[in-house]
């Protein structure tokens, strides 16, 4: 005779739907999962798992039992032992799919959420350049918040310039307001990047409505007028360069085991970033000619990149690139020294030997940015003795 199923009461269904709400919200610690997920090769299911409470795992009990009550109640088998036995694997299943689908999402959530306190708190500009660079190659919408901070707070003008790219690299059109505003930023460099991420998320908003066949002739118009930034002032005649920087030598004399082809490419690399760094600043001609007609000072440097190797520290993986200027006057006599550099961090466990030449490149553009500043600020300091 075929058992009559048990009916279950509101209260009971309640209870149960709070248990497993409550449960679902700890996915990122519930130690019952490792049961259910030994044979994950996945390192951020494995870390996850770790994380386990005993306040997390007395959650996933409440909710398991409820929705074994639940289910036993319901679904009408012969037995209580057979609808029980099916009821546990169908929680079982339904376990191990949200544990396999939700921690590496929880995993990267960690990484934002320590890449966002660096950024916010690190009193290193490196530090929080290298957190705005690591959040956006990230391109999570959570990390919109944390970099739109940075925007509008952040006292450096370059890391407010890359958090501009990496909002534009994200694309999310919630960085939109917060972009149009640093268009009007009083840095070049800051206004440049705000553009070009204005820029950059139109196209790709456009482009999403319009393969859905959603967007109209009045709604694009409309769509470029909210994204048109306020035109620049008409410029007045441009002042005269004061300094003439010549950039005499770049050499790569890093220790570390690289071919002399690699070298050349890193000099050549280095040589190029700061040519582009110096030009954007007014007071400065690399053209021998324009400096003898403006009466420039002249001024000879001299780069050297004293390190540019990767190492592990803590569960970070970094991209080290010191350099050193030599500084010195027109007649060859030295003047000073300056050195400086940048450091790209990755987390450890998302890091691939693949990403190292992307991260190479990094290290160098934001250490030729770090000396570019140094540089200006002490041939101004020049100009005035």
């Amino acid at each position: 005779m075929r058992a009559r199923p048990t009916p279950v009461s509101n209260r009971q269904q309640a209870r149960g739907r709070r248990a497993a709400r409550s449960w679902s919200a700890r996915w990122s610690e519930v130690g019952v999962f490792l049961t259910l997920t030994n044979g994950a090769s996945s390192p951020q299911t494995r870390t996850a798992i770790g994380r386990a409470t005993d306040r997390c795992r007395s959650s996933a009990g409440r909710a398991g039992a409820h929705l074994n009550r639940v289910f036993v109640n319901t679904v009408g088998w012969r037995s209580e032992r057979a609808r029980s036995r099916r009821a546990r694997a169908l929680v079982a299943a339904i376990a191990a799919w949200l544990a396999l689908a939700a921690f590496p999402a929880l995993a990267a959530a960690d990484e934002i959420a320590d890449l966002s306190a660096r950024l916010a708190s690190s009193r290193r500009e490196k530090v929080r350049i290298s957190a705005a660079v690591s959040l956006g190659r990230l391109k999570d919408r959570r990390a919109v918040r944390p970099l739109v901070r940075a925007l509008r707070r952040d006292r450096s003008p370059l890391v407010r310039a890359v958090a501009a790219a990496a909002l534009g690299y994200i694309g999310d059109p919630r960085a939109v307001p917060a972009l149009r505003k640093a268009a009007a930023d009083p840095e070049d460099s800051v206004r440049k990047r705000a553009r070009e991420a204005l820029a950059r998320i139109d196209r790709a908003q456009s482009g999403r409505q319009v393969a859905s066949g959603a967007l109209s002739e009045r709604e694009r118009r409309a769509r470029a007028q909210s994204i048109r930034v306020a035109p620049r002032e008409r410029p007045s005649l441009a002042p005269a360069p004061t300094l003439y920087v010549q950039l005499k030598s770049v050499t790569d004399k890093s220790r570390r085991r690289a071919s002399k082809r690699h070298r050349v490419w890193t000099a050549n690399t280095m040589r190029s970033l700061l040519h582009d760094e110096l030009q954007r600043s007014p007071e400065v001609t690399l053209d021998e000619r324009s400096a003898v007609e403006s009466g420039a000072r002249h001024f000879a440097v001299d780069v050297t990149i004293t390190n540019f190797n990767r190492r592990v520290r803590g569960p970070w993986v970094e991209i080290v690139c010191e350099v050193r200027l030599a500084v010195s006057n027109r007649r060859g006599r030295l003047l000073s020294f300056l050195t400086g550099g940048a450091t790209v961090q990755v987390p450890k466990k998302t890091f691939k030997t693949a990403y190292e030449p992307q991260l190479r490149k990094e290290a160098l553009e934001n250490a030729a940015k770090s000396m570019r500043q140094d540089l200006m600020a002490y041939l101004q300091r020049e100009l005035r003795n």
